[in-house]
């Protein structure tokens, strides 16, 4: 069997960060096994997968890359980033600003 890859791609625009959690693109359509966070602007952001917690911290400038390949359990079903069918959202830390917050997702349909 097969399992098909598919890349997401996901941009919001400093500009209009509030201080509340805001959708950042649409849901995923698939697991997401790698992700890279990429913040262009002149602002700190937060990003979270379940709209609670801040899950991660993406500083002005500053570049995240996780994969879960890493762990060493290959393409295990239960080891993935953010499950298919989740909203990821962003907020400011403290202010809104200029540029962008990218992130790219390596996905996989299991």
């Amino acid at each position: 069997m097969s399992r098909e890859f598919g890349v997401e791609l996901k941009v919001f625009a400093a500009a209009s960060l509030t201080g509340s959690y805001q959708n950042f693109g649409s849901v995923l359509s698939g697991h997401c096994i790698v992700a890279n966070f990429y913040n262009t602007s002149n602002v700190d952001c937060y990003v979270t997968r379940d709209g609670t917690n801040d899950n991660w911290y993406i500083p002005a400038g500053g570049n995240i890359p996780i994969d879960t390949r890493i762990l060493g359990e290959g393409l295990d079903r239960e080891k993935v980033l953010i499950k298919s069918g989740a909203q990821l959202q962003i907020k400011q830390v403290t202010a809104a600003g200029t540029g962008n917050i990218v992130v790219h997702l390596v996905t996989i349909q299991l």
